[in-house]
C-alpha cells in the first residue's frame, strides 16, 4: 500500500519505492560478491599452501624485484635498488621505474605497505599465499 509523504505525488512515491528496491538489490549483490571473493581467497590459500607464485612477466623489472625479495620480509625502495645493483651489475634499472613497479605490485595485491622507516620511506612486504 502506498503512503503519501507530504508534498509527494503518487508518481514520486513510486519512484521512491523503485529506488529503495534498487538499493536493496545492490546491497544483496554486493554481499554475495563479498562472500564469493572471501570463499575464493580461502580456497586459493588452501590450494597454494604457502607457495608464492613467481611467474615470468613481460617487464624484466618485475621479475628482478620478485627474485630479490623474500616473502614476509620488510623492504624499502632503497634496499631494493641496492639489491638490484648487487645482483645485476650490468643492468641499471631507474629508481622511477622500480617505484612505479612497486606501486603496480601493490595494486595487484602481491606486496603490501606496512609502515614507514626512520627516513620516511614506505616499508613494503611481499605477501605469501599463506595467512596466519
Amino acid at each position: 500500500m502506498l503512503r503519501y509523504f507530504t508534498g509527494m505525488t503518487p508518481f514520486d512515491e513510486l519512484r521512491h519505492l523503485a529506488v529503495e528496491r534498487r538499493d536493496e538489490k545492490l546491497r544483496q549483490a554486493r554481499d554475495e560478491f563479498t562472500e564469493s571473493c572471501q570463499l575464493i581467497d580461502d580456497l586459493e590459500r588452501q590450494f597454494n599452501q604457502g607457495v608464492v607464485r613467481r611467474t615470468k612477466t613481460k617487464t624484466p623489472v618485475v621479475s628482478y624485484i620478485l627474485e630479490c625479495v623474500k616473502p614476509d620480509e620488510p623492504f624499502t625502495l632503497r634496499t631494493i635498488m641496492a639489491t638490484l645493483a648487487k645482483k645485476y651489475p650490468t643492468r641499471k634499472p631507474q629508481q622511477a621505474s622500480v617505484r612505479k613497479t612497486l606501486f603496480r605490485l601493490r595494486l595487484q595485491g602481491l606486496i603490501k605497505r606496512v609502515g614507514k622507516d626512520e627516513k620516511g620511506s614506505p616499508v613494503l612486504v611481499l605477501k605469501s599465499a599463506r595467512k596466519p
